[in-house]
């Protein structure tokens, strides 16, 4: 509904006011935007305790499957999803 009311809406304020008028009224828009995101209080994060042994057990675990998924694209496994655009 939008894409076309939206549309619609522009054509006249270009018709009746300008181009100039319709950047105007565009712009106030993105100002309201931007200070309704002033008001928004975002919660606390708190951040969760780990010991240094689950830390160093999760980079071990990334490294592993790193290294697997490089060693499957270099075998052309995995050809299509880095050739393709």
């Amino acid at each position: 509904m939008s894409r076309i009311v939206g549309p619609a809406i522009a054509g006249l304020v270009i018709g009746y006011y300008g181009v100039g008028m319709c950047f105007l009224v565009n712009s106030i828009s993105f100002a309201a935007v931007i200070i309704s995101l002033f008001f928004i209080h975002p919660l606390t994060i708190q951040a969760t305790v780990t010991s240094s042994k689950r830390i160093l057990a999760d980079i071990k675990d990334h490294h592993r499957h790193f290294c697997h998924e490089q060693q499957r694209a270099v075998c052309g496994e995995n050809y299509k999803t880095f050739t393709q655009t």
